[in-house]
This record gives C-alpha cells, structure tokens and sequence, in this order.
C-alpha cells in the first residue's frame, strides 16, 4: 500500500482544485500503479 498525502485536498481534488499540489498527487498515483503493473 502507498499513501499519497495531499494536505490541502478534498474529494475530487483533482477536478476541483488543480494546480502544481493536485498534478503530483495524480502522476505520483499513476507513477505507483505502473510499479505496480511492471512488477507482475
């Protein structure tokens, strides 16, 4: 498990509020799913 901490966020962050914070939290979750994908 990973947590990817966006102190300022609320839900839909990324739609809501973007911006530099909400960008690092969605391609840092993406960036952990690829991990993920190319560890199997």
């Amino acid at each position: 498990m990973r947590v990817i901490e966006v102190p300022d966020g609320q839900h839909s962050f990324d739609i809501l509020n973007p911006g530099p914070q909400s960008e690092a939290a969605v391609l840092a979750a993406r960036d952990a799913v690829l991990e993920l994908l190319d560890a199997r």
